[in-house]
């Protein structure tokens, strides 16, 4: 057989095998989809668990699990080339095949079938495509995947799966990390903020105005009726645009528990700077006092009206007011508050801008040890 006939044979988005079937007594409707990509990694495994623990709802979900094996390939001696050969590499293939449906039927057999919805699909290619080309076809409603926790250099060159699904998919994708992975991150002490204040001038607004990661207003505070130790800390990061209200409104409607969970929203003001001659950046007095005192109470408005949305005696909800730089102010919130998952809208910037301005969603990705949950509004 010719390398041109395997690998017409081994056509990437062709592949797809059911290996795992839902229970028949299931709905064949159900209110929800969770798409969870699984392999043989510890991160896959964490994944999965909190995927059950935290958003799945057996009674009317479906969770379609899937792992993608790779095309059973070698390089040619042409080097940056890559073909399929025919009797040995299909044997190689079924075993790829083997050990990919052998995976599925563990992570179903994790759970009790006539309890759970559940089906395990057999993938093959690049997983980036795959999952992206797979999660469409079955309208998922979200994913859920484990980080194989790359460094940001690694990240920037070699890329993840989770990174690139984060910025490619409609649906939001969750990223659960491991326990060990959170130990790790818990060691390191919160950065610093980068705000450059020189002067006598200086001096005296800090006593006046504080510095960051010190101004915390709490603004609503808990209905008395709801426990004081919730099961989970859910924490909204929440602003004046409309990426912040569908992903409000996401987190109500997918995973908040009113009957156990706390809800704290959290908002970032600007600090009030101005830039010097020199390009370093110091505040005033009497007008930036007064200019700070308006976006005070812009914020505090904006986090009133969010927590009107929910009845106070259904819904543990808190609003905290902060001020500085987003990335810094609410990465160190979510450890203070010992939030359990982070939802954050996205402003949907380009790669371009992405790659150069960076963003405060893609910044809280890699940093934070707990889930970040990134939803984005359908496009109109």
């Amino acid at each position: 057989m010719s390398a041109a006939d395997a690998s017409a044979q081994y056509t990437p988005n062709t592949v797809h095998e059911d290996v795992v079937h839902p229970n028949e007594e299931h709905s064949a409707t159900p209110s929800r989809i969770i798409a969870i990509a699984v392999d043989s990694s510890k991160y896959s495994e964490y994944a999965f668990d909190w995927a059950i623990n935290n958003v799945v709802r057996p009674e009317s979900d479906q969770i379609v699990i899937m792992n993608v094996r790779p095309i059973a390939s070698l390089p040619t001696v042409y080097g940056a080339l890559y073909v399929d050969f025919a009797k040995d590499f299909e044997k190689m293939d079924e075993a790829n095949k083997k050990e990919s449906h052998d995976l599925l039927r563990a992570y179903a057999g994790k759970l009790p079938a006539n309890k759970y919805n559940i089906r395990g699909v057999a993938l093959r290619g690049d997983p980036r495509d795959e999952i992206a080309y797979k999660v469409e076809d079955i309208k998922a409603d979200m994913l859920i995947i484990g980080s194989r926790g790359l460094g940001a250099f690694k990240r920037a060159f070699l890329g993840s799966v989770s990174d690139y699904l984060v910025h490619q998919l409609k649906i939001p994708v969750i990223i659960p990390r491991p326990t060990e992975a959170e130990k790790e991150y818990k060691k390191r002490a919160p950065k610093p903020n980068n705000n450059i204040i020189t002067g006598s001038m200086a001096t005296n607004t800090i006593a006046q105005l504080s510095t960051p990661n010190i101004v915390h207003e709490d603004v609503v505070e808990a209905h008395e009726s709801h426990p004081a130790v919730p099961a989970r800390i859910i924490a909204i990061a929440v602003d004046g645009s409309q990426d912040a209200q569908y992903a409000f409104k996401w987190a109500v409607d997918n995973i908040i528990r009113p009957e156990n969970d706390q809800i704290i929203l959290l908002n970032v003001r600007p600090f009030v700077v101005v830039p010097t001659a020199h390009q370093l950046y110091l505040d005033f007095t009497d007008e930036f006092i007064r200019i700070d005192e308006v976006n005070k109470q812009q914020s505090h408005d904006l986090l009133r009206s969010f927590a009107a949305k929910l009845p106070a005696n259904k819904y543990n909800i808190r609003g905290v007011a902060l001020r500085g730089d987003p990335r810094d102010e609410i990465a160190y919130k979510v450890g203070d508050v010992k939030a359990d998952m982070l939802v954050i809208g996205s402003r949907g910037l380009g790669a371009f801008k992405r790659a150069v301005l960076g963003s405060v969603s893609d910044y809280l990705v890699h940093h934070l040890s707990i889930p970040v949950i990134v939803p984005r509004a359908p496009e109109k």
